[in-house]
Order: C-alpha cells, then structure tokens, then sequence
C-alpha cells in the first residue's frame, strides 16, 4: 500500500508539472 501511495503521488507531480508546461506552451503561441 505504501508503494502504491508512492506512485500516486509520483504520478500526480508528473502530470502538474506536464500541466503547467502544455500551459506555457499554448501561452507562447
């Protein structure tokens, strides 16, 4: 279960971070 915990968060981070980058992207355009 703590693993689990652990990819979830890891996950969660990964697609902020992913977010905030598609978020510039279309900002620059």
């Amino acid at each position: 279960m703590g693993a689990k915990t652990i990819a979830d968060s890891l996950l969660l981070t990964f697609s902020k971070r992913m977010g905030a980058v598609i978020i510039l992207r279309r900002e620059e355009n």
